[in-house]
C-alpha cells in the first residue's frame, strides 16, 4: 500500500540514491485528532492550525509515539538503504523528519 519509490542517478562510484516515502498512506492517527476535514466547520483548516499549535504549547500529545510508516515500507525502506550501492542516499518526506529541537 502506498506510493513510494527510489531512482539512483549518477554513476558508479558518484551515485545518489533519492528515496521517496509516502508518509500519509499507513501513517497512524495523531493523539489529537485533527479537525481540518471537517466539513460542517467554516474555517476548519484554521481551527486545526490554533488546535496543533495549542497541542505543542501545552505538551498534549507529546508523548504520543506512533508509525509514520507501514510495516511493508519500513522493510521496503531497509532493502532499498541496505542493499543500495550508492555513495549518497537523499530520502525525500511530506512530513518534517528533524527539527530545531533535535539538537
Amino acid at each position: 500500500g502506498g506510493l513510494y519509490g527510489s531512482r539512483t542517478l549518477g554513476e558508479p562510484p558518484r551515485q545518489l540514491k533519492v528515496v521517496m516515502l509516502d508518509t500519509r498512506f499507513g501513517r497512524a492517527d495523531h493523539a489529537v485528532p485533527s479537525p481540518g476535514g471537517w466539513s460542517r466547520v467554516p474555517k476548519a483548516g484554521y481551527l486545526a492550525g490554533v488546535t496543533r499549535s495549542a497541542c505543542a504549547l501545552l505538551g498534549v500529545g507529546s508523548s504520543h509515539s506512533a508509525p509514520v510508516l507501514h510495516e511493508e515500507q519500513w522493510a521496503w525502506l531497509r532493502t532499498q538503504l541496505t542493499n543500495s550501492t550508492a555513495s549518497a542516499h537523499l530520502i525525500v518526506s511530506s512530513v518534517q523528519v528533524l527539527t530545531s529541537a533535535a539538537g
